[in-house]
Formats: C-alpha cells, sequence, structure tokens
C-alpha cells in the first residue's frame, strides 16, 4: 500500500526547509512502530519558493 502526502503553503516547510530527510527518517521510525510492520518513507518531490503558498514538499509511505 501506498500514500503520498503533499504539504504546501505551510510554515512546517519553511521550519524544517534543510531538514526534511530527517523528518522523514523520524516519520519511517515512527510509523514503522506503530504499524509493527516495513514502512518505507521517501521524499518525492521538493519545491521552495520565496512565496510561502508557492511551497511544497511531496512525501510517500510504503507499507509492506
Amino acid at each position: 500500500m501506498r500514500a503520498i502526502y503533499k504539504f504546501s503553503n505551510s510554515e512546517f516547510l519553511e521550519i524544517l526547509r534543510n531538514h526534511f530527510h530527517m523528518a522523514v527518517s523520524i516519520m519511517e521510525t515512527i510509523l514503522t512502530k506503530e504499524i509493527g510492520g516495513t514502512v518505507e518513507c521517501f521524499i518525492e518531490d521538493i519545491h521552495i519558493s520565496d512565496n510561502k503558498e508557492d511551497s511544497y514538499v511531496e512525501i510517500s509511505v510504503n507499507i509492506k
């Protein structure tokens, strides 16, 4: 099962601007423990703009 989450127009993007890989790794660890199975998380796309409304990050979650 695979899901893609898109975060856009969020202060979350500015706060984690240089730490997306660390945030995704933490997300993967937490979901693996909660689900009790294998979970993989990947950054699919990152677009950071000077305009907050145009910025986004897409993260996929794969549950095996």
